[in-house]
């Protein structure tokens, strides 16, 4: 008895559904029809439906004012507010300063891996160094993050103050990804005209405003990111590569493209006359297919 009321509950909340794909509420599909006890599903439902069954289905919606918005969007800007809040969280670091002759040295850092730590390193433009050790769940949250390299990272270093810093080189253990054994980071200071050298990747917009595309050809990012020099506030997580207007044969060199101020292109020589991006002829470009 239980499953056949559950079976009939089920048919019942299966009603509109089926009603709205008929067109009016006085209808049922033929499988709602055939079902067991489908007489009584239908019943509930022409209980619950609205006395003029003239009218569709879709007519009975409720209607919100201009400007409000409903549950749905509150919701999605509130997941949008906590995904921004989440990544800012992720650029702060909390590391401590390692206890100089206890925990330095090989077996040390093994010691401090076992109990939740990863050592590292904070080095200054003056050359002045500090053994730190970074809470292991922090460091994890990064480390195979795309952007690593060059994102700014807000550290606060008991007894040192806060500092803004770079990674410069993350180990990790090449057969567990999980053990992570050591942290390199930069102090970075654009007030005193530091100037640091980061690789950062392209990012291509426009693309359906190539016509080379629209055609189909295949574009072929040479270089999917480029060494630069950065000296301001801010260093860029992307560079935008807009190919709008690119047809087949085309190509952009690095040297044409611009970037943002206070971002240069690094002095190698290659960079002068290397082709960033390609768009190639396919057989389906040239009709063939």
């Amino acid at each position: 008895m239980r499953k056949h009321a559950a079976h009939l509950c089920a048919s019942a909340l299966r009603a509109p559904a089926h009603l709205q794909a008929a067109g009016s509420h006085g209808r049922v599909t033929s499988s709602l029809a055939t079902a067991p006890g489908a007489h009584v599903a239908a019943a509930l439902w022409s209980a619950q439906a609205p006395s003029s069954s003239h009218q569709p289905l879709h007519a009975h919606a409720a209607v919100r004012p201009a400007g409000s918005c409903p549950g749905t969007c509150r919701g999605m800007a509130l997941t949008v507010t906590a995904k921004l809040k989440r990544e800012a969280a992720r650029t702060v670091l909390n590391p401590e300063l390692r206890e100089n002759g206890l925990e330095f040295g090989k077996h040390e850092s093994r010691v401090l891996r076992k109990q939740g730590w990863v050592p590292g390193r904070i080095q200054t433009r003056e050359g002045e160094v500090f053994g730190v050790k970074f809470p292991y769940e922090e460091i994890r949250g990064v480390a195979f993050d795309r952007y690593l390299k060059n994102t700014l990272f807000t550290v606060h270093l008991k007894d040192k103050g806060t500092m803004r810093c770079l990674v410069r080189e993350l180990q990790i253990d090449p057969v567990d990804d999980d053990d992570l054994t050591h942290i390199n980071l930069l102090k970075y200071e654009p007030e005193h005209k530091q100037k640091v050298i980061v690789e950062i990747p392209f990012q291509v917009v426009n693309l359906d405003k190539a016509p080379g595309v629209k055609k189909g050809g295949m574009l072929n990012l040479v270089m999917p990111k480029v060494k630069v020099v950065c000296s301001g506030e801010t260093i860029p997580k992307v560079l935008e590569l807009d190919i709008a207007g690119m047809d087949i044969g085309h190509r952009i060199f690095l040297r044409d493209i611009e970037v943002p101020g206070g971002v240069e292109l690094a002095p190698i020589d290659h960079y002068r006359r290397a082709a960033l991006v390609t768009l190639q002829k396919t057989r389906i470009s040239m009709g063939k297919v």
